[in-house]
């Protein structure tokens, strides 16, 4: 519902704050005294293009903000949660127009696209009127009217569903089969590279073993003169460390009975002499081990040739040639299962279709039968709307299976005649801009039980009636507004006294004001309608009889 309306410097009003109530607000003044500046602001705020002329004259920026309460607004809560925007059960759009450069739009304080506006605004209010939001000829709201007066919503949520699942199959199956057609030269390069990695036959930190190895086995020679110069120097030589120690062992050990201090230092060099003689140990057993074999050399040669050529080959470490080989036969098995993969996903498209149709197929029986139904409810509503001889249909038009949608097999439209023995046409292309009002209000009343949209306005829904079909449209507008919060702005006395409550527009000078009016002032405004400037006596009883009548039907 419409709360609180706030307009600043737009056209000819400077500042000018509404506050909104539920049931029926009517809305009257003098011709030129600016009513239609409500609905142009409504427009704006709702995502409407807008001329920057409509800025006050003097001013660099105008402000809308409208606030809406959508606590019974599930369809919009689900909006706003999907666009991250929501804020309890508030709704609070604003549109900021500026003289120099670009307009701005905002969702509970969020700056958004004027098309996010556009689309939220859909649902949010109605307008009737030649300059409107004309949300009631696009076919996805005739559509969503027809289903949500039929109560159609577990069917949809079904087709909604298989509809989705046979999508998402059919588009992993195309993209199997495309994958397919060009992995055929993937799987050859594939084939290719395993054979080379499987000759290879790459091994778990061989690489590292293998460097080590060659080390060893190309400096062999040298490690065995070493050993063999180290062993003479430590105790085979000419004059060998282990000799000379043991006889500075002798020197101190006449020595120490002179210092006994020098115990200590006999004692270090007994534990070298024993050093020497385990590193002379280990010297002899790598001169034993080592071996020189050019053979086996070669071989680890070829081997590190090999993994460094496959290495580079693979842009990889070789370290690494065991995961790349993995990789690679991991891939060639993905790649040759893909035609059974497409047999499996085939079978599931054939299911999800099959489901897809037999809850589409009721859903389209549902809405035949709702349609004949609903569409027989607004005839009767147009008949009593100056519209003698008017029809109106519900059009469901079976779609191609390429055409169909999460919504169903059906294309449905909204089709009127407006003229006795003329044949039901698209509503979009035969109502006037009068006429659609009226239509309008005969299919709101009539789909009253839904809640589709909770704000209807209704501008224009006067044109080209009088007398006693006024009357009925005001009666009309009063019954719809037992459901639904509605906004008229009309000419006629038979409408005006029909509304709970009732807004005057008045202009002084260059200024806009709109105020709510009761009691006393509103008989005279009723009056005036009904009269004219001047009030007679008889007009001002007229009117308040028209008022008491009102509020009678009401209560009744």
């Amino acid at each position: 519902m419409l709360e609180t309306l706030d307009i600043k410097n737009w056209i000819l009003v400077q500042q000018l704050t509404l506050d909104f109530k539920p049931n029926m607000t009517l809305l009257t003044g003098e011709t030129g005294a600016g009513k239609s500046i409500l609905i142009d602001a409504l427009n704006a705020v709702l995502g409407a293009k807008v001329d920057k002329l409509k800025i006050r004259q003097g001013q660099e920026r105008a402000e809308i903000t409208a606030s809406f309460n959508i606590e019974n607004n599930q369809k919009i809560q689900d909006f706003l949660i999907a666009q991250q925007l929501e804020s309890d059960n508030d709704c609070i759009l604003r549109r900021v127009i500026v003289q120099q450069g670009r307009s701005r739009s905002y969702i509970n304080h969020h700056i958004v696209t004027r098309e996010l506006l556009r689309q939220i605004g859909v649902y949010l209010i109605y307008i009737h009127g030649q300059n409107a939001h004309q949300s009631l000829l696009k076919k996805a709201y005739q559509r969503d009217l027809l289903d949500l007066w039929g109560n159609h919503q577990f069917l949809l949520n079904k087709v909604a569903l298989y509809f989705k699942q046979w999508q998402q199959a059919k588009m992993e199956r195309n993209h199997l089969q495309q994958q397919n057609k060009e992995c055929l030269d993937r799987l050859d390069l594939l084939q290719f590279q395993a054979q080379e990695l499987a000759q290879l036959n790459p091994q778990k930190a061989e690489f590292e073993q293998l460097n080590q190895e060659q080390k060893q086995l190309a400096n062999a020679e040298l490690v065995l003169t070493l050993c063999q110069q180290s062993i003479d120097s430590l105790s085979e030589g000419q004059n060998p460390a282990q000799r000379q120690i043991s006889k500075t062992i002798q020197y101190l050990d006449e020595l120490k009975k002179i210092y006994p201090s020098l115990h200590e230092a006999e004692d270090l060099l007994n534990e070298a002499l024993i050093q020497i003689e385990e590193v002379q140990s280990q010297l002899i057993d790598l001169k034993y081990q080592v071996e020189l074999d050019p053979n086996r050399l070669q071989m680890v040669d070829q081997r590190l040739v090999d993994y460094l050529g496959l290495s580079k080959k693979f842009r990889c470490e070789p370290e690494e040639l065991i995961l790349k080989q993995d990789n690679i036969q991991s891939e060639i098995t993905l790649l040759s299962n893909t035609d059974e993969q497409i047999l499996t996903l085939q079978k599931e498209i054939s299911a999800y279709w099959e489901q897809y149709q037999i809850y589409a197929k009721k859903l389209t029986i549902k809405r035949k039968k709702s349609a004949k139904a609903l569409a027989k409810l607004i005839t009767q509503g147009m008949q009593g709307l100056s519209m003698k001889g008017g029809i109106f249909e519900i059009h469901c038009k079976n779609l191609e299976k390429d055409k169909v949608t999460a919504s169903g097999m059906d294309e449905i439209e909204f089709r009127v005649s407006t003229n006795t023995g003329q044949s039901p046409q698209s509503l979009a292309k035969t109502a006037s801009g009068g006429e659609l009002s009226r239509i309008s209000l005969a299919i709101q009343v009539a789909s009253s039980n839904c809640n589709l949209v909770p704000t209807l306005v209704f501008d224009e829904v006067d044109v080209g009636i009088g007398g006693g079909v006024a009357e009925i449209v005001g009666q009309q507008l009063a019954q719809l507004a037992q459901c639904k919060q509605i906004l008229c702005v009309t000419h006629l006395p038979q409408v005006a006294s029909q509304g709970q409550h009732h807004w005057q527009v008045k202009k002084t000078k260059d200024r806009t004001e709109i105020k709510e009016i009761t009691g006393e002032e509103r008989i005279t405004e009723i009056a005036r309608m009904l009269g004219g400037v001047k009030q007679t006596k008889q007009s001002l009883a007229h009117a308040k009889e028209m008022l008491v009548k009102s509020t009678s039907i009401e209560e009744e």
